[in-house]
């Protein structure tokens, strides 16, 4: 009996990884989010990978409030070496933040409770918070 079930569970996970849709690797990933008072808001991204890295595919997305539909989307662009970051900052954030910055975008970015997302040609590769979902106030440590 413990032979028919652990064939069966073999064919079963077989099946299942066969159909299962490709999963990204993610060499690039959210490294660093900065949330301070007022529009003094960043996100870095890292290559941890061995190459150097088109981001012309990739984009950041704000969910905001709960929400499942992407409120504020900006594309990114560049290279992104290895073991390099590229930073996203608010255009009105302070001149110190903003020195750091490969971008800047103004608009409506992120608060507390609303989730970040990184995508490759609209693959998910990185989310900080939970996209439809709203904590409250903050997401918390």
């Amino acid at each position: 009996m413990k032979q028919c079930l652990r064939a069966a569970l073999a064919r079963f996970l077989f099946t299942s990884l066969l159909t299962l849709p490709p999963l990204l690797h993610a060499d690039v990933f959210i490294s660093e989010y900065v949330e301070g008072s007022s529009r003094n808001k960043a996100v870095e991204i890292y290559n941890a990978g061995d190459t150097t890295v088109s981001l012309s595919a990739y984009d950041l997305k704000f969910y905001f409030n709960g929400n499942t539909n992407a409120g504020r989307t900006i594309g990114l662009s560049g290279t992104l070496a290895p073991g390099a970051v590229y930073v996203v900052a608010h255009r009105w954030a302070t001149s110190s933040l903003r020195s750091r910055a490969d971008l800047t975008a103004g608009g409506s970015w992120y608060n507390g409770n609303d989730a970040v997302a990184l995508l490759d040609n609209g693959a998910y590769v990185d989310v900080i918070g939970q996209i439809g979902f709203d904590p409250g106030s903050e997401w918390g440590s």
